[in-house]
């Protein structure tokens, strides 16, 4: 269940990143370390060595 609501977060993350105006960086930036944070959350649970 944890890993579909993972995928779930990152896959929303994705969409805000993907519409999100260039010009706001601080929004991007949050959405990107956001992005980082799931993806070595799921890394985790699915048993794949993560970096860092």
């Amino acid at each position: 269940m944890a890993k579909i609501i993972l995928k779930t977060e990152l896959w929303l993350i994705e969409l805000q990143i993907k519409h999100t105006a260039v010009c706001d960086a601080k929004t991007l930036r949050d959405a990107f370390s956001t992005q980082d944070d799931l993806k070595q959350r799921l890394a985790k649970l699915e048993g794949v060595p993560v970096n860092g």
